[in-house]
C-alpha cells in the first residue's frame, strides 16, 4: 500500500467510526418492549438437531487450491471511461446484467463485460443525495432496486437499476449498519459502540418506513468499558445462502437463520480454540482461532455454498481461510511453506491458487449473487502476466482464452481486474 493509499484508509477509517458515534449520540439505546431474549445453543448439552462445526480447532489438513471448492472462475475489466483504485472500492454487486460497484461517494454501474454505464446517484445533501456511503451496497433483485446506505445522512437512498431516484429509508434507530431482508424489512445490526451500553442490541428488524418490528438484545455484551479496550471495528457477520440469511454476532458461537424477523439457532461453533468475548478484543492473544473481516469489507468474514462454508481466520500469527465441507463434517485450510513472515511471524495466507483458469490468487472481498469477488489491481496482473500467460498456455479454455485477451492488452494504468469464483 503507498502512502496516499494509506492516508486515504487511514481517513476512512476515522469518517467510518465517525458514522457510528453521529448515530449512537442522536439515539438511545434499544430497551423497547419487544426486545427478545437469544437463544444460546449450549454445545455441551444435547443441542437439539443443531449441527455443531468444530471450527476453534487447530487444522493441518491443507489445501490451496481452488478447484477443490469452486465451479467456475470468472474475470471481466472494467474499461477506462472513469478511473477506479482497488482500494476504494467499498463493495461490489453483481446480478445476471449489472456490475455495480460503491465507493464513499459513487455507485458505479457496470454491464457485465465491465462497460461503463453510468454513475448512480450523487453527493451532497438534498433528499436525493448521499453524503457517505457505507458498505454494503445491496440489492432487491425482483423488484430490481438498488439500496445504499448513507451513514452520515442516517438515512438509505435507493435506485432503480437505471440509476433513477425512488424513495429514502430514514435510519431512525440506533444501529445505522442495515442489511435488507425483503423488500419490505431490514435487519439493523449491532455496531461496535453499543457492546458497552446496558441492554445491548443485537439486531433490531425495521420495516420499510423505519418502524421497529422486532428487538434482539446480545447476550455476551455489554462488555466493561473500563477494563476493556476494544480493538478494531469487528462487526458481526452476516451472508446469505439458499435464499435466507445466516447471523453471527461477532464473539459468539451460534449461528441464526433468519426468517423474517426470527432468529433461529441452526450451528454452533465448538472446539478448545475458541475465543472469550474478552479475548475477541485483545492485540496480544494468539492462540485462538478468530473469525475476522477487514474494517469496511462487511461480507468478507464468512462465505457459504450448498457445500461449503469459507471462514476467514486468524491463529497463531497466520491469516488463513478454514474451509468446512458440510458433506463430510471435515475441514480443510489453506497454508503455504515458503511463504515470507514479517518479524513477528506472522504469515499472509488468506488467498487461495486459481489452478482453473489463471494460476493467479484469489483472496475474496466481497460476496453478491451467490458469488465470492476480488479485484486485482492492474499492475499486480501486468506484473504477473508472463506466469499467466504461461498457465492459460497449459491448461486452454473459453473462460481461460477470454482473460488471455484481457491480460495480454492490460497496462499498468488499467482499472482492476474483477475476479468472480462461484463455490460448489
Amino acid at each position: 500500500m503507498n502512502k496516499t493509499s494509506l492516508i486515504l484508509f487511514s481517513v476512512c477509517v476515522i469518517f467510518l467510526c465517525a458514522c457510528g458515534n453521529t448515530s449512537s449520540k442522536k439515539s438511545k439505546s434499544s430497551d423497547k418492549k419487544t426486545v427478545d431474549k437469544v437463544v444460546v445453543v449450549k454445545p455441551d448439552k444435547n443441542s437439539g438437531g443443531i449441527e455443531k462445526i468444530p471450527l476453534f480447532t487447530e487444522c493441518k489438513n491443507y489445501n490451496n487450491d481452488l478447484s477443490a471448492i469452486a465451479s467456475e472462475v470468472e474475470f471481466a475489466a472494467f474499461d477506462m471511461k472513469l478511473p477506479l483504485n482497488d482500494f476504494h472500492v467499498l463493495d461490489v454487486a453483481i446480478t445476471d446484467k449489472y456490475i455495480f460497484l460503491m465507493e464513499m461517494h459513487n455507485i458505479i454501474q457496470y454491464d457485465l463485460n465491465g462497460k461503463y454505464i453510468k454513475t448512480i446517484g450523487s453527493k451532497g445533501r438534498g433528499p436525493k443525495e448521499y453524503v457517505q456511503l457505507q458498505p454494503p451496497l445491496q440489492l432487491d433483485r425482483k423488484n430490481k432496486l438498488i439500496y445504499a446506505t448513507d451513514c452520515r445522512g442516517n438515512k438509505v437512498q435507493v435506485y432503480d437499476y437505471e440509476g433513477n431516484y425512488k424513495k429514502t429509508f430514514p435510519l431512525t434507530t440506533a444501529f445505522m449498519n442495515a442489511r435488507l431482508i425483503d423488500s419490505s424489512t431490514f435487519a439493523m445490526l449491532q455496531h461496535d459502540y453499543h457492546r458497552y451500553r446496558p441492554n445491548t442490541p443485537l439486531v433490531c428488524f425495521v420495516d420499510g418506513k423505519g418502524k421497529e418490528l422486532k428487538l434482539y438484545n446480545s447476550h455476551i455484551y455489554p462488555y466493561d468499558r473500563k477494563k476493556m479496550k476494544m480493538f478494531g471495528a469487528s462487526t458481526s457477520f452476516m451472508w446469505k445462502n439458499g435464499g435466507a440469511y445466516r447471523f453471527l454476532e461477532y464473539g459468539a458461537d451460534t449461528i441464526f437463520r433468519i426468517e423474517k424477523t426470527e432468529l433461529i439457532p441452526e450451528r454452533v461453533l465448538t472446539g478448545k480454540l475458541k475465543p472469550s468475548m474478552e479475548e475477541s478484543f485483545l492485540r496480544d492473544i494468539y492462540n485462538k482461532v478468530y473469525i475476522f473481516q477487514g474494517i469496511m469489507r462487511p461480507t468478507a468474514g464468512i462465505f457459504e455454498s450448498d457445500k461449503f462454508i469459507v471462514f476467514q481466520v486468524y491463529y497463531e500469527h497466520e491469516d488463513y481461510y478454514s474451509v468446512y465441507n458440510k458433506e463430510t463434517k471435515q475441514f480443510h485450510r489453506t497454508f503455504y511453506k515458503d511463504i515470507p513472515r514479517n518479524k513477528r511471524g506472522g504469515a499472509r495466507m488468506n488467498f487461495f491458487t486459481d489452478d482453473m483458469v489463471s494460476g493467479m490468487t484469489f483472496s475474496p472481498r466481497y460476496q453478491s449473487g451467490g458469488k465470492a469477488i476480488a479485484l486485482i489491481s492492474a499492475e499486480k496482473v501486468v506484473e504477473d502476466r508472463d506466469v499467466i500467460l504461461d498457465f492459460i498456455s497449459k491448461h486452454p479454455s473459453k473462460a481461460s482464452e477470454r482473460l488471455k485477451a484481457i491480460v495480454e492488452k492490460m497496462t499498468e494504468e488499467d482499472n482492476p481486474l474483477m475476479m468472480t469464483v462461484k463455490f460448489k
